[in-house]
């Protein structure tokens, strides 16, 4: 716990010394960018189960992710809010597949991770975008959150484990977000692996996400309120338990012997 901790402050304070400003995302983007959006292939490597072929997507990375994380570096969409959003979700996602084919590692991997893990991957892995450079989680907490203001936003970004909504089998896009954040909402919450109904319905077993986020679900009404309106299953009662299920780090890996390297070994 104690290294752990040390670990956490030492990221903050390398985050700190690198003075990653948030810049402006109204920034235009530098001058003779790669094509942005790229062709969409994720469906080659997304599988309908929604687990990932990471063993093809690193033998095909130069074919498709490394253009892609290319082109993320070098634009910063700003047609429209819509066009932004849709581009600063795609690339947490995208970094985040980039990050695991690479090095083989993930949040977790075969049970149990811990908190040094999980302070490794998210605070040291970098995201480069065309207005800026952050960490993993402040690119999630200090850029996505805010810019977008949308609870939505949590059942679109995927951090590569089990417990994390899906991953989407296609990019998401600037005309077809709003759509497209519902249709992710939707699934999540009645996949069964988000929201669990128990007791009759007097009782909600819920994803961890709802309790770390809950400022942001709390400006839609409260976690009942939003899993409540976009609930598709048996009747709900009024005023049910919620309670919190725990985190599933574990791999979204659809083949585990592709690596059992846990997080924070030699990167190959």
């Amino acid at each position: 716990m104690f290294l752990g901790l040390l670990l956490i402050l030492a990221c903050a304070l390398i985050e700190r010394s690198n003075a990653f400003v948030t810049p402006s995302m109204s920034s235009s983007p530098p001058g003779g960018t790669a094509a942005w959006p790229p062709a969409d292939r994720l469906s080659e490597y997304v599988k309908e189960s929604n687990l990932v072929d990471y063993r093809r997507l690193a033998a095909q990375e130069n074919e498709w992710l490394a253009p892609v994380i290319s082109s993320i570096k070098s634009n910063n969409p700003t047609e429209t809010n819509a066009e932004r959003h849709a581009f600063l979700i795609n690339a947490y996602n995208l970094w985040t597949l980039h990050y695991v084919v690479r090095e083989r590692r993930f949040p977790g991997f075969k049970g149990a991770v811990s908190m040094l893990a999980k302070a490794r991957f998210f605070y040291w892995h970098k995201v480069s975008t065309g207005a800026g450079r952050w960490n993993l989680y402040n690119f999630e907490n200090k850029v996505i959150r805010p810019d977008l203001n949308d609870a939505r936003v949590h059942f679109a970004l995927n951090c590569a484990s089990m417990s994390c909504p899906p991953l989407r089998r296609k990019l998401f896009t600037g005309p077809g977000l709003d759509a497209e954040l519902d249709e992710v909402t939707s699934a999540a919450i009645n996949g069964g692996a988000m929201v669990q109904l128990k007791e009759d319905g007097k009782a909600l077993s819920v994803n961890p996400i709802f309790k770390w986020y809950k400022e942001d679900f709390d400006k839609e009404g409260g976690v009942e309120v939003f899993i409540r309106s976009r609930w598709t299953g048996s009747p709900i009662q009024e005023d049910p338990r919620i309670e919190f299920f725990d985190y599933d780090w574990r791999s979204n890996s659809a083949d585990a012997t592709w690596s059992d390297r846990a997080l924070g070994g030699p990167a190959p």
